[in-house]
């Protein structure tokens, strides 16, 4: 098959074609192509393309007759309405027939809702047991101990592919190991995120919209959520060797000077207990403009409240400040957080072998470090109001505040995967990732998962969300545990919309491509790319899996600048004698790609000193590894007809793995490479299609 060449491409057609090198300045970048591709940033370099489980039960029960509903009524339908499929005795080299697309959504169907009836089965406010923030972490990096100034942060990772193939070859080239593509991280922003106050709770986190469940929002979340920016913050800008100093605060005042308060006034009030030092700290981190600072520089993680909130911080006796007084270190940050936490009984529960409430002090964390990903995708944190208990409590026992200065040691760790929402994405979105699905078959697959939520995404039910993806996915759900403490509906929104179209739809480039890299991060795989199961093709008429021919070539060309666009299966199999015979040396030892450790550099700082870390796993011999990925399919006997299912999502991500299909090792790229027998230019799902 001839190859349709992008007429954006010209240039590279005739270096080709012709051995014509001369660069045409003018040229423009398409818009196809993802701004991650070329920087990796987001907004650093480039700007972005625009009641009780009775009562739950009860609505989980009437979407499942609903669907059935559905079904039944679409049984009415003529086939090719009902589903845009082939029938059951055709075969079409891409298009799904109808038994394959009806199996795989009544599977879709089986495997969430047990998840759902698990969910269910947790009482409200509680959550699974056991799942501490280090599960997130496997091979993550930390920041560099020592960070530029100013400017943007690079890093790169390094791959072993194992024992050169060819060892007598007398080639003076590493085989062995490979550098993939840079990072770029933003160290500074101009201004803080602002954070709204919800006077509704049951708006908030805890409460689905139209419930009227009691508030069981962690308790003190927005307060605690910006004391660990502060946390996050203060470990960046010490990196930096920058000079923190106290702006402006809140002046505190003896409770018998408060006097009657306003609907958007929060008291805090403290006992005499709290002291001056834990005053001064809240003043300052409450304050409506900054109250701590490094002139005219903002972490990823600063976060203040909208000017029509106003904290009344009222104290049992006049209190004075020190004006020449340090803002605290992390370390002690995190000391006067426990503090605070004691003053108002704050529990945090940890070690339990049983389902637990969600500590108020591990929500804030979490909740903190989704806030790089809220600043990127233009969102608001929708923080519920404060609900504090004064009153003598026991404090929390050694334990228990290690635990929690654990967090902050380990702050490092969690910052880098934090403060890259472009890595983070792939993460957040392989929560409906399944391994043995196939690109053609992902819109059944998807269907089936969104009819399970529905309820759930109807009535915004981050609570019942979070805990069927803890359920599932433990390491990946922790991160989305944050997105949706801080509450922001639209999150929703993204998920009805990848569900229905692969794609976030929203105005930033696209989070949902497979990135092997977070995947090795977080040791929560996302594609196919990240199988590490290994087969050796010795004979030339062996049948190689495409899902194996394509991650030997990716690996061979991890330097390219060219994302993974899906991470669903190819399906089919090409024979040995038709792929390009220099990749039979790794065809014929097995694939093997192990990610080794990370490189940091200055983008623009020649003097940064480069620094080599092998990530949290080997550096802390901490990492919890027992950790459930529960990506097994639950099979449905069910044979009833399924609602009609548009085929988008599968021709999207097939169109995608032929795309991906196109190119060999030698660079050479054409339809014909892609090996699909019977696949013709005409294809219904090739029209008007442009393989860039």
């Amino acid at each position: 098959m001839k190859m349709a060449w992008d007429s954006e491409m010209d240039h590279v057609r005739s270096w080709v074609l012709k051995g014509d090198y001369d660069i045409e300045t003018s040229f423009d970048r398409p818009l196809s192509w993802s701004s991650v591709i070329g920087t990796g940033l987001s907004e650093a370099a480039i700007m972005p393309r625009i009641k009780e489980n009775h009562d739950l039960q009860a609505r989980f029960s009437q979407n499942t007759e609903s669907i059935a509903s559905n079904a039944q009524d679409s049984s009415q339908l003529p086939s090719q309405q009902r589903l845009l499929a082939v029938a059951d005795d055709a075969e079409d080299p891409l298009i799904p027939n109808e038994v394959e697309i009806r199996h795989i959504y009544n599977n879709s169907l089986a495997t969430w809702q047990n998840l759902v009836d698990q969910s269910l089965s947790l009482p409200r406010g509680t959550f699974p047991a056991g799942l501490s923030p280090s599960i997130m972490l496997q091979d993550i990096p930390p920041l560099p101990e020592s960070l530029p100034p100013s400017g943007v942060l690079a890093g790169s990772p390094c791959f072993y592919l194992g024992p050169d193939p060819e060892p007598g070859s007398g080639s003076e080239l590493d085989l062995q190991t490979t550098t993939g593509q840079p990072k770029y991280f933003r160290l500074a922003y101009p201004s803080p995120i602002e954070c709204r106050i919800s006077l509704d709770r049951s708006a908030c986190y805890g409460n689905p919209a139209g419930t009227a469940d009691a508030p069981n929002s962690p308790q003190g979340l927005a307060i605690l959520t910006l004391c660990w920016g502060y946390v996050f913050s203060l470990r960046q800008l010490q990196s930096q060797n920058k000079k923190v100093h106290f702006t402006s605060y809140i002046h505190p005042i003896p409770i018998c000077d408060v006097g009657e308060l306003s609907q958007n006034d929060i008291l805090v009030q403290l006992p005499k207990e709290a002291s001056c030092r834990l005053i001064q700290w809240l003043c300052a981190v409450l304050a409506p403009s900054p109250g701590w600072a490094v002139d005219g520089i903002y972490t990823p993680w600063d976060a203040r409240f909208t000017s029509d909130v106003r904290f009344v911080i009222a104290t049992e006796e006049q209190v004075s400040f020190d004006s020449d007084a340090e803002p605290p270190t992390p370390t002690e940050a995190t000391d006067l957080l426990i503090e605070f936490c004691e003053l108002f009984g704050i529990d945090h529960p940890i070690g339990s072998k049983t389902p637990t409430t969600l500590s108020p002090i591990k929500a804030a964390f979490l909740a903190s470090l989704a806030i790089p990903f809220y600043r990127m995708a233009k969102l608001q944190p929708h923080l519920p109001r404060p609900w504090l208990r004064p009153g003598k409590t026991t404090p929390l026992d050694a334990e228990q505040k290690a635990d929690i200065h654990r967090y902050t040691e380990d702050t490092r760790y969690y910052m880098t995967l934090s403060m890259h929402p472009y890595s983070l994405g792939p993460v957040l979105w392989s929560i409906f990732w399944q391994p043995d699905i196939q690109c053609n078959l992902v819109s059944p697959w998807l269907a089936g998962i969104e009819n399970v939520l529905e309820p759930a995404l109807n009535s915004c039910d981050f609570e019942m969300l979070i805990k069927v993806f803890l359920l599932r996915r433990p390491r990946v759900a922790m991160w989305w545990h944050g997105l949706f403490l801080l509450g922001n509906s639209k999150i929703v929104e993204f998920i009805r919309s990848y569900l229905a179209t692969l794609d976030e739809g929203c105005s930033y480039d696209t989070l949902s491509r497979p990135d092997i890299v977070s995947a090795a991060w977080t040791g929560a795989p996302q594609s196919y790319q990240d199988d590490t199961a290994s087969t050796t093709y010795q004979d030339l008429t062996t049948s190689i899996p495409r899902a194996a021919l394509l991650q030997h070539r990716h690996t061979m060309t991890l330097r390219d600048p060219w994302p993974l666009f899906y991470g669903w299966r190819p399906f089919g199999s090409i024979s040995k004698n038709t792929i390009e015979p220099d990749l039979y040396p790794w065809l014929e030892r097995g694939h093997r790609r192990e990610y080794r450790h990370w490189k940091w550099w200055s983008r623009d700082d020649a003097a940064f000193k480069p620094s080599t870390h092998a990530g949290y796993r080997k550096e802390t011999n901490r990492f919890v590894s027992k950790v459930p990925d529960n990506l097994d399919i639950i099979t449905s006997n069910c044979s009833a007809p399924v609602p009609p299912i548009k085929l988008e999502n599968s021709c999207r991500a097939t169109l995608q793995m032929i795309s991906h299909s196109l190119g060999n090792l030698v660079g050479e790229r054409s339809l014909s490479n892609a090996y699909i027998p019977r696949l013709k230019q005409s294809h219904p799902w090739l029209k008007d299609w442009i393989p860039v």
